[in-house]
């Protein structure tokens, strides 16, 4: 269905460090469908209160756009702060609430996560600054 990178600053990924999930898709799909898909995610792991959850996905209605085979979407979220989104290299947007970007990035990478399998790939494959502490 899709491809999916990681970035993290710190060598191991951290809920509130600075980090980038890019997902590459490889089927066409509707904002609508990812939305709905997404609230789901939280509601199961229990992440952030339904109001919040409301705010989020209305949030995320305005900033989404439909999806086709090979657009990817970004989500850069910065320590403590705002989580931007990207089609392509468009910036889209953000999401203001600094208890957005963990939320989200948990439906990849939370233990709780829907495919655990899934999860222990992406962060294997973790790529970090490999600048830092030079």
């Amino acid at each position: 269905m899709y491809d999916i990178s990681l970035y993290a600053e710190d060598q191991k990924y951290t809920t509130n460090g600075v980090a980038v999930i890019s997902i590459c898709y490889n089927i066409s799909i509707k904002h609508r469908r990812l939305q709905k898909t997404t609230l789901k995610e939280w509601k199961r792991m229990s992440k952030g209160t339904a109001e919040q959850q409301a705010q989020w996905i209305k949030q995320l209605d305005a900033l989404w756009p439909d999806i086709k085979s090979g657009d990817s979407l970004t989500a850069y979220r910065q320590a403590y702060g705002p989580t931007q989104f990207y089609f392509g290299d468009r910036l889209l947007g953000e999401v203001a609430d600094k208890a957005f970007g963990p939320a989200f990035f948990s439906i990849w990478l939370d233990s709780e996560c829907r495919y655990p399998k899934l999860r222990d790939k992406i962060l294997k494959n973790n790529k970090t600054d490999e600048k830092k502490g030079q």
